[in-house]
């Protein structure tokens, strides 16, 4: 009779828990918010196509439509100015990098100055080059050439000259460069 009394007591214990438990999640209450959406500014970073014109036509990369560094000798020099534009909307630092696609004695023959202008203003208070060497120096590092604020125009300045002590190894010699951009963040 035990065992009955006390087979009962658990089945009551085990429904009046089944009982309460329903009853206390019925009083359960709840709010959401779906969809919740996060999106980060945007970087975009692009340079003028037609570095010879007075207008600009902005991209992101372009092929020299020509070539104002052919017939190269010693004692040759010039300039190139490009324009880079933050269009994004966030403030950065460039830097600038070469990569080789061709090579000869001629790149370890040829001086780069690099100048930044980031004002864009003429190069008129920009007068030391952030870097300088041979394009063999310079080849795949990369080099911080300064801030550059969102919605802004800034300039670099190439400027070149093989020295007239290059000798002739260099000559019927040439090179490829591809001249690429970045601008990174400021955290």
């Amino acid at each position: 009779m035990n065992k009955k009394i006390l087979t009962s007591v658990i089945a009551i214990a085990v429904v009046s828990g089944a009982a309460i438990g329903g009853t206390v999640a019925g009083y359960l209450k709840s709010a959401s918010l779906i969809g919740a959406t996060f999106t980060s500014e945007n970087m975009d970073l692009n340079i003028d196509s037609d570095p010879s014109s007075a207008g600009q036509t902005w991209v992101t990369s372009f092929s020299a439509p020509y070539s104002p560094f052919q017939k190269v000798k010693p004692g040759s020099n010039g300039e190139q100015i490009l324009d880079l534009e933050n269009a994004g909307d966030v403030d950065g630092k460039v830097s600038i990098r070469f990569e080789q696609t061709d090579w000869s004695s001629l790149g370890d023959n040829l001086v780069f100055n690099i100048y930044y202008d980031q004002e864009n203003d003429g190069f008129s208070d920009d007068t030391t080059p952030i870097v300088t060497g041979t394009v063999g120096t310079l080849l795949n590092n990369t080099y911080e050439l300064g801030d550059m604020a969102h919605n802004s125009i800034a300039s670099v300045k190439i400027e070149w000259n093989v020295p007239s002590t290059a000798g002739n190894d260099i000559m019927g010699k040439s090179i490829t460069l591809n001249t690429v951009f970045d601008l990174n963040q400021i955290p």
